[in-house]
């Protein structure tokens, strides 16, 4: 079972992650590089220790809660709405800024929105990094 599927810039198709789980009571074994492929689905799978994870708790903390509102907007997008909200964030902008300026339509289509457009790289969010996911939470366009 994988555990994540990360992409990064250098690795724009992204890998997958597999978290090392020496002598879990699950497992048969201690994970090693000569027990997992080094591919899954033609992309890198790479065995990755607990630890080296520890300070990415609140990037991926904030990503579980994106993640949903990604799925939603991949099969419903309204590109209006998205190119409304490029424009709004010219400068930064908290997320509760952006739900007030768009208050008329679905706060939930109004946040897929915003975080589609940061997956494309068309807004940004220091924030995301280094601080849980809040109405305080910034962005502007690129």
């Amino acid at each position: 079972m994988v555990d994540f599927w990360v992409q990064m810039r250098d690795l724009p198709g992204g890998e997958f992650w597999l978290l090392r789980h020496p002598h879990s009571e699950d497992s048969s074994g201690e994970d090693t590089d000569d027990s997992v492929p080094g591919q899954l689905h033609k992309l890198p799978l790479r065995l990755i220790d607990p630890d080296a994870l520890s300070g990415w708790s609140i990037p991926v903390a904030n990503w579980s809660q994106i993640v949903p509102h990604l799925a939603s907007w991949h099969r419903f997008p309204d590109k209006v709405l998205a190119q409304s909200i490029v424009v709004c964030v010219d400068t930064w902008k908290t997320r509760d800024e952006i739900l007030w300026q768009f208050r008329d339509r679905d706060a939930t289509e109004v946040e897929a929105a915003l975080y589609a457009l940061v997956v494309e790289g068309r807004v940004v969010s220091p924030d995301l990094v280094t601080s849980p996911l809040s109405g305080t939470t910034r962005f502007k366009r690129v």
